[in-house]
């Protein structure tokens, strides 16, 4: 019996020792944009299939591109040399202490462990124990065809980090605001089904 025991928490400690991971929103869908075209020029192999990606694994894929991009200056075109330089700092906190965010845009204590960026925007933190990001999320839309316009606004928060190497937390909260429902057995389109507040000439509310 005592055997049995000692197996058990055997079993249970090799299984909280493994390291968990934070994924990336496939709500993002402009970074697996950037790695599909990446993975299309032949420049990273991706896994397409499989989402989401990890974050250490999209940072290691961007990390591929920068190398084969400096090898050969011209295997990128300026707009992805562009985005190439903004997601390497989006997900520069997977790379090892100090903090590498834009210099330009951001202000960082002397030890640069603690930064307040506005490009990518956010708080963001990083020492050899904790890595932790709390970034904000905004942004709207506007269309208009033939039979009426609709709006769409968003705003919240998304946080995320590291303790250690073995555990990893990722929250996301936001508040959707749209002129129009589209997400009604009427109308045949991608979006997820939500529970919603409408409020009539004021629009629809979601989280």
């Amino acid at each position: 019996m005592k055997q049995t025991y000692i197996t058990i928490l055997a079993i249970l400690l090799a299984t909280a020792i493994q390291a968990q991971v934070v994924y990336e929103h496939i709500s993002n869908t402009a970074i697996y944009d950037y790695l599909d075209e990446m993975a299309s020029l032949k420049i990273i192999e991706l896994n397409s299939v499989v989402k989401p990606y990890a974050r250490t694994i999209i940072a290691e894929k961007l990390r591929i591109v920068r190398q084969k991009s400096e090898e050969n200056d011209a295997l990128l075109s300026k707009r992805q040399k562009k985005e190439l330089e903004f997601y390497l700092l989006t997900y520069s906190l997977e790379a090892g202490p100090p903090l590498q965010l834009n210099p330009k845009t951001t202000w960082q204590n002397k030890k640069h462990s603690f930064g307040l960026a506005l490009n990518p925007p956010g708080l963001f933190y990083k020492d050899s124990l904790f890595t932790g990001a709390l970034q904000p999320i905004v942004g709207g839309s506007f269309s208009v065809n033939e039979n009426g316009w609709m709006s769409q606004t968003w705003w919240g928060a998304k946080a995320w980090g590291y303790i250690g190497k073995n555990f990893g937390f990722y929250t996301s909260l936001r508040d959707n605001n749209v002129s129009k429902l589209m997400v009604t057995p009427g109308y045949f389109v991608q979006e997820r089904g939500v529970p919603y507040k409408d409020y009539g000439d004021e629009g629809i509310d979601y989280s």
